[in-house]
């Protein structure tokens, strides 16, 4: 083989493999779409604890969050002053905010009074809710939509204290 044929056929794997290489590069750089979300309510209807919700285990009583988003809502615990927190975490694609928290103690003036409980040695604490704010420029509908409906789903939890015999309503 001469070499200018030699020089053609190598010109034209090098222009097939730079076309494949540019080709493959703006593949990976288009964003990946993001997962649309359904919103689920089926709690809503729902007065009675579902086994497979989402439960927690307080020292003074049990809190429920709703089965239907249990694959995008963690929980931390921790004492905070005077009070027992439960953080609710939302997590959506690459967001991790806070969506609301329940405090059991001394509650400071910065959570909602959802009433009281009282231990078994006849100690009764307050039990508090606090909800925050999420979102931003980042963020697409359905993320919103979504992460507002897992915030929405305090109620549930809230409704679900009264399984508690511990609990009363303020």
């Amino acid at each position: 083989m001469n070499n200018k044929k030699r020089i053609k056929i190598i010109n034209i794997c090098l222009l097939i493999t730079l076309t494949l290489s540019l080709t493959a590069c703006d593949l990976f750089s288009k964003k990946v779409k993001q997962e649309d979300f359904s919103i689920n309510t089926e709690w809503i209807n729902r007065d009675e604890i579902n086994e497979s919700d989402l439960k927690i285990e307080t020292p003074y009583l049990t809190l429920y969050y709703p089965k239907e988003y249990t694959d995008y809502v963690t929980y931390k615990t921790h004492n905070e002053d005077d009070e027992y927190v439960v953080d609710f975490i939302g997590k959506l694609n690459k967001h991790k905010e806070k969506l609301f928290s329940i405090a059991i103690g001394t509650i400071s003036d910065d959570y909602s009074s959802l009433g009281t409980v009282t231990d078994d040695d006849g100690v009764t604490y307050d039990i508090g809710l606090k909800t925050y704010e999420f979102g931003d420029d980042s963020w697409d509908e359905s993320e919103l939509d979504m992460m507002a409906s897992m915030q929405e789903a305090m109620n549930y939890t809230i409704n679900m204290l009264s399984q508690e015999t511990t609990y009363t309503r303020p």
